[in-house]
């Protein structure tokens, strides 16, 4: 029986991807699994990491499991990513020691993560020091500035022609005075400006509670939950204090983004033998919420309804800090430009299918 033959039937899907990397990917890879798909199965399923924002951890399961020999263009691939993921190690590590020497107060949200993945860019959000300042600071360092909106600029990792054609890397850097999409600040940063966390380079990120905030934020506002969130958020829990999870029960931002965890976490549950790690299994019965049960977690990325980001805008405004953000930011679509440029992301949120 060729392995085709031994797999029909078998659903190779976005769940099917979290059961072969398991919930803690690498450290619960399923190598023995991984090993029987034929090499088409495990090409689809890099596709579904990919638009899940999990390529390299995939591609990286794939090489502790020893298979990429029979697949020679995914092993070149995992290369590259190889390269670009030491480049953004070390502009972390550049940018860090930049912005201390400067003596800017700063903290990484969105960009470092106890597994291998590859973001978008380097986050970083900075306190007690106008952007401007930072921004002319900079300057004067020699980076080059390529973007800037209300509260972020984007910076190239090194001194590079700014005029050049180049496409946007994962290591070059954006950095915001607050935590926000355009002028609408959807956290406040003032609730995470103590108990950081620091990782063994010595750069700081935040506390574990407010970074699955913003990650959950962040999905929603994408307008996408992506398996990446997934495994931030499972990887997260270990160092979750659970009393401080109490408000997210109240946010009305955090329940579908939870109860897509709960559902996916529930489909892969009867794979594991020796049990779910106990974190896990109580943040999963925490949020479970019936009212989701019947959200389909088999094809991610999952698109929120305009219903679900609606509802989380519309909870965040009942508070003034939030009510005063869409203010400002209902102000500056006065401005036809700037009216333009938020219709075209909505439109873009709306149809792509990754980000």
């Amino acid at each position: 029986m060729n392995l085709d033959d031994k797999l029909k039937g078998l659903k190779i899907d976005s769940v099917f991807l979290v059961r072969i990397l398991g919930l803690r990917p690498l450290e619960t890879t399923n190598a023995a699994l991984i090993n029987e798909l034929s090499t088409s199965e495990l090409r689809k399923l890099y596709w579904y990491a990919k638009i899940n924002k999990i390529g390299f951890t995939y591609l990286k399961a794939l090489e502790k499991a020893d298979v990429l020999k029979r697949i020679p263009e995914l092993k070149k691939e995992l290369e590259v990513q190889e390269k670009m993921y030491e480049k953004h190690n070390e502009s972390i590590e550049i940018i860090s020691n930049i912005l201390t020497d400067l003596g800017v107060d700063h903290v990484f949200i969105k960009t470092i993560y106890d597994f291998p993945m590859l973001p978008s860019d380097i986050d970083i959000l900075i306190y007690g020091e106008t952007l401007e300042n930072v921004a002319s600071a900079l300057i004067k360092k020699g980076l080059k500035i390529f973007d800037k909106g209300p509260h972020f600029i984007s910076i190239y990792n090194t001194i590079v022609d700014a005029s050049a054609q180049r496409p946007k890397m994962s290591y070059d850097i954006d950095i915001y005075d607050e935590i926000s999409l355009s002028y609408f600040k959807y956290m406040d940063k003032s609730l995470c400006s103590s108990d950081r966390y620091k990782y063994s380079s010595g750069v700081e990120v935040l506390s574990a509670e407010c970074e699955l905030l913003i990650h959950i934020n962040h999905s929603l506002f994408e307008h996408l939950f992506t398996l990446s969130h997934l495994y931030v958020i499972s990887t997260l829990l270990p160092r979750i204090n659970f009393h401080k999870l109490e408000i997210l029960s109240n946010l009305a931002e955090s329940r579908v983004p939870l109860a897509l965890v709960s559902e996916i976490v529930n489909k892969v549950l009867k794979y594991y033998q020796d049990g779910m790690p106990t974190p896990l299994v109580k943040f999963v019965r925490s949020f479970q919420n019936k009212k989701y049960t019947t959200i389909r977690v088999s094809q991610l990325p999952y698109r929120y309804s305009l219903k679900h980001v609606a509802e989380a805008i519309i909870e965040k405004v009942r508070k003034k800090y939030y009510l005063l953000s869409m203010l400002e930011f209902t102000h500056a679509l006065r401005s036809q430009e700037e009216l333009n440029h938020i219709m075209f992301h909505i439109i873009l949120r709306r149809k792509r299918i990754t980000y």
